[in-house]
């Protein structure tokens, strides 16, 4: 074997995908963890604690647009399902018609990232 026995742990986790994604969301008091968390991976993942995002969405909303974190850019709104996003600032930001462009987000998440 390649790997050192002491280090066998490192390398697996019972947790699956979905289950990493929700235990994020629900134990990090950070909103920028929380958000990356579900709107970075596939939405599918969170499903099972959608009605709860919603609701931390709409509580949160009108904070993140008056002190503009910087995780909250126009690329990273862009990723966000219209069902997540309530309705009023919805509507602002162009209803269904909205744009969503995948490449700047990536863009945006490689630098947030990087200057972390």
């Amino acid at each position: 074997m390649l790997i050192k026995r002491k280090y066998r742990k490192t390398f697996w986790d019972p947790q699956t995908a979905w289950q990493m994604v929700i235990a994020t969301y629900e134990n990090s008091d950070d909103p920028f963890q929380k958000m990356n968390a579900i709107f970075t991976n596939h939405i599918s993942m969170s499903r099972r604690i959608k009605t709860d995002i919603i609701e931390y969405m709409a509580e949160n909303w009108a904070e993140w647009e008056r002190t503009k974190p910087s995780w909250f850019t126009p690329g990273f709104i862009s990723k966000i399902p219209d069902e997540f996003i309530p309705q009023a600032n919805l509507e602002e930001l162009g209803g269904a018609r909205r744009r969503r462009s995948s490449v700047n987000s990536v863009r945006e998440l490689l630098l947030l990232l990087n200057n972390e």
